[in-house]
C-alpha cells in the first residue's frame, strides 16, 4: 500500500506482476462473455494503472465500463458512466438527488460532474 514515503515511480516489480496477473484474469472473464473491450493507457488520468473499458446494453440504457486496477494501492474500481449528459439547469437537482441516494447507499456512489453533466455509478474493492 501507498505510504506517501516511497518515490512516486511507479509500480514495483512485484506489482507489476500483481498488476500483469490481475489484467489477464479481467481480460479472461470478458473474454468468457464475449465483451468486446479495450485497454486505456491514458497517463495523464490515472499514470501507471490498468484500464480497461467496454460498452454494456442493459434494458433501458446503454453505458460504458471503466475497470481500474491500482495494484499500489489495492483497489480495483470499476465505473459505469451513461451516455446521456444532465442538462446544466438540472445538474445541482441531480447532485442533490444523488446525495440523498447515497446516503443509503452501502457498497459504491452516484457522481455527476458539474462541468459537463456526466452521470456515473463508482464502486470499488480492497483487494489483497
Amino acid at each position: 500500500m501507498h505510504t506517501g514515503s516511497e518515490a512516486l515511480s511507479g509500480p514495483t516489480p512485484h506489482d507489476e506482476t500483481e498488476m500483469r496477473a490481475m489484467v489477464k484474469i479481467v481480460k479472461s472473464a470478458l473474454d468468457e462473455w464475449n465483451l468486446k473491450y479495450s485497454e486505456v493507457n491514458d497517463a495523464r488520468c490515472q499514470p501507471n494503472i490498468p484500464m480497461i473499458t467496454f460498452g454494456m446494453n442493459g434494458d433501458t440504457l446503454n453505458y460504458q465500463v471503466l475497470l481500474s486496477m491500482d495494484m499500489e494501492d489495492d483497489i480495483f474500481a470499476v465505473y459505469y458512466s451513461s451516455p446521456t449528459k444532465v442538462d446544466e439547469q438540472y445538474r445541482a437537482a441531480v447532485a442533490e438527488y444523488f446525495m440523498r441516494i447515497n446516503y443509503n447507499v452501502m457498497l459504491g456512489h452516484f457522481d455527476i460532474d458539474a462541468r459537463d453533466g456526466e452521470v456515473r455509478f463508482k464502486v470499488f474493492a480492497i483487494v489483497k
